[in-house]
């Protein structure tokens, strides 16, 4: 995370909040970026059937579903080692040693270490113990600011604009109105 005072300029991407990223949703994450049991029964049922004298499918260039691309080699040289390891490689920061842990700011927002996107804001933040915590996030027309998919014993939280790792998503705690911690 990065912390950025609120701006005024309009709408330009990357450092400052555009003017419909100050709405917050308390939406559930999960509804938004998890596909259903019907739509995976969909998928399931368009398998492909490969005949032995078919020839091997061609391997495709893996497009990324984040408007921001960049090589490995890229991240790897505007990062530092352990904000690539987090970010890039679904790493996880040591509790306690965030250094924004402790700070509390009135106003601004907090955005994707990697890519700059506005993902809270200030007013989100919550203390708990260990790690950064927030209750909402931010919203562009009907695109939330962070995505979120199915990780091994729960739900990763990603920045929708670069796909960087951002931890992961808690419902039901009981630690603010909205009930999830992100």
């Amino acid at each position: 995370m990065e912390y950025k005072k609120e701006q005024k300029t309009e709408g330009a991407p990357g450092g400052t909040v555009p003017p419909s990223a100050g709405r917050e949703s308390t939406n559930k994450l999960s509804a938004l970026a998890l596909p259903t049991a019907a739509a995976a029964a969909t998928a399931s049922e368009k398998q492909t059937i490969i005949k032995d004298d078919d020839p091997p499918p061609r391997k495709s260039k893996r497009k990324s579903k984040y408007p921001l691309r960049k090589k490995d080699s890229e991240w790897r040289k505007i990062l530092t080692k352990d904000e690539y390891k987090i970010l890039r490689k679904r790493g996880t920061e040591r509790s306690g040693k965030g250094e924004y842990n402790r700070k509390f700011p009135r106003k601004g927002y907090f955005g994707c270490r990697g890519c700059k996107h506005p993902i809270y804001s200030a007013a989100s933040k919550f203390p708990d113990k260990g790690w950064v915590a927030f209750d909402k996030c931010y919203f562009t027309d009907s695109k939330c600011h962070v995505g979120v998919r199915q990780d091994l014993g729960g739900l990763e939280i990603v920045c929708n604009n670069c796909g960087g790792h951002l931890g992961h998503v808690f419902y039901g705690e009981q630690h603010t109105k909205t009930n999830e911690r992100h």
